[in-house]
C-alpha cells in the first residue's frame, strides 16, 4: 500500500490468566494462560496499525 517496508515493534507482551469473559471469548478454560501482546506496524516513520492480540498458549478448548 505504501510501497515501504513494514516493521513490527512490540510494545508489550505478557502472559495473563483468562477470566470468565476472556475464556468465553477464546473458547478456553477459565484460568488458562493467554499471551497478551500489543504491537505497532510502521512504514517508515508512519504508524499504520496499533494492534492487540490475545492468544491462548494451550490448545485445550472448553467443552
Amino acid at each position: 500500500m505504501t510501497r515501504k517496508q513494514v516493521n513490527v515493534k512490540t510494545e508489550s507482551q505478557f502472559v495473563v490468566k483468562a477470566d470468565k469473559e476472556l475464556a468465553d471469548l477464546l473458547g478456553v478454560e477459565e484460568g488458562s494462560d493467554v499471551n497478551d501482546r500489543t504491537v505497532r506496524l510502521y512504514a517508515g516513520d508512519t504508524v499504520l496499525v496499533h494492534a492487540r492480540s490475545l492468544s491462548p498458549l494451550h490448545v485445550c478448548h472448553k467443552r
